[in-house]
């Protein structure tokens, strides 16, 4: 007499199938988490336009945590860190830091990083924008200044995402979304470039020509591009600890006042906040008769802002003139 084999329950079958059932939605539920969980890279900038510079970059797969320097209103070429900061740039798996020239204090911070991690075996990365072999050596400290520069700018943009993806991705549709977010970085910047200079000619009536004063000479180069045909004059070098020179002062302002000159000149200021110009009250400067008008700007951006946001804060200034 054979033994059935196969003599199982309708109920214990239905059991036995929900089972099944319930197991695989289980194991595929956790496999699409796993696989759609992003990244978390927490990354410390030295500057805080490099934090700025991801800044709302929406990455697949990988979400930025950005740590900003601690807040310093003064001359970050001349910055140190506390200690605390200082040991969480040696000791952190990602560092991020602008050219060496805007910051050059970094090489002997990173130094000691670099003896950290050989000592420890540990992985570290360090990415640090450098600036293009094309630009004149005595013109890179005022490039460094990527933030007002839309194609240096958009560059260590593009630069970083592919460090990111070459380091933690390999998804081959990454290509694309580099090419995207550098051709929107550029758009960004030239539709506020574009309005800078369309408002600086409607405050300039035909025979007027325009004289732009600044502070610090690393928007000299800004400024000669976005309107050829203005005289642009610098009142000092990139470092900002230095004051203004009186017989410099007093040059800019005979300038001002040049009879020899075809066309009068309307005078725009643009001047970091805090600057102090030589102990001369501002007061003389704006109640000239061609005085445009003044503005501030502070010396490094603002945190947690998008790069544009400086050429923003110019054209929102720009506007406010009557």
């Amino acid at each position: 007499m054979n033994r059935k084999t196969n003599n199982v329950s309708p109920f214990c079958r239905t059991i036995f199938n929900v089972l099944c059932v319930h197991i695989y939605c289980c194991l595929f539920n956790f496999q699409t988490a796993s696989a759609s969980t992003p990244k978390i890279l927490k990354i410390h900038c030295t500057h805080l336009q490099v934090c700025n510079l991801l800044e709302n970059v929406n990455i697949p797969n990988i979400t930025l945590d950005l740590v900003y320097p601690q807040k310093f209103n003064g001359d970050h070429h001349h910055f140190e860190p506390s200690p605390e900061e200082l040991k969480q740039w040696i000791q952190s798996e990602l560092l991020a830091t602008p050219p060496m020239e805007l910051q050059p204090w970094l090489k002997k911070i990173l130094t000691q990083r670099n003896y950290y991690f050989a000592k420890n075996k540990s992985p570290q990365h360090t990415w640090t924008f450098q600036l293009s072999e094309t630009i004149p050596k005595d013109q890179k400290e005022i490039y460094a200044h990527f933030w007002a520069y839309k194609n240096i700018a958009c560059q260590f943009k593009k630069d970083f995402l592919l460090k990111i993806f070459q380091t933690y991705s390999s998804n081959l549709t990454n290509e694309q979304f580099i090419l995207t977010t550098y051709d929107e970085c550029l758009k960004k910047f030239s539709a506020v470039e574009n309005q800078i200079s369309m408002l600086l000619k409607s405050k300039l009536s035909k025979s007027q020509g325009l004289k732009i004063f600044l502070t610090h000479n690393a928007l000299l180069p800004f400024f000669q591009n976005l309107f050829p045909s203005a005289e642009v004059i610098s009142l000092k070098g990139s470092h900002e600890h230095e004051e203004i020179h009186p017989m410099t002062l007093k040059k800019i302002l005979q300038s001002i006042n040049h009879p020899s000159d075809p066309r009068p000149n309307k005078h725009l200021w643009v001047l970091e906040e805090g600057f102090q110009l030589g102990g001369l009250s501002f007061q003389n400067i704006q109640t000239h008769k061609n005085f445009l008008g003044k503005i501030s700007i502070p010396p490094n951006g603002k945190e947690h802002t998008e790069t544009v946001y400086f050429l923003q804060t110019l054209l929102v200034q720009l506007q406010a003139l009557k």
